[in-house]
């Protein structure tokens, strides 16, 4: 029998088109991040938006307003068999 699981990630693409969509670069999203009390480098927001890594769970209610968008917009579930 299969062994079905889920994974809950957050989702770079999420992050990036919510980026772009405020015009934003990710200097000025790391900037707000840090303005709203997460300080967060940059150069690890890309390697979120690449996939390469997941931000700390204290980071993302900043990451969601400085977006505009949700906590909840951020996660991606994805199911392997």
């Amino acid at each position: 029998m299969p062994n079905n699981s889920t994974a809950i990630t957050i989702s770079g693409q999420v992050i990036l088109r919510g980026r772009l969509r405020k015009g934003m670069t990710l200097r000025d999203l790391s900037a707000r991040c840090r303005s709203l009390g997460a300080p967060i480098d940059y150069s690890f927001l890309s390697r979120i938006e690449r996939g390469l890594s997941q931000p700390t769970p204290r980071v993302l209610p900043a990451l969601a307003e400085a977006l505009g968008i949700e906590v909840d917009d951020l996660f991606t579930t994805s199911t392997a068999a």
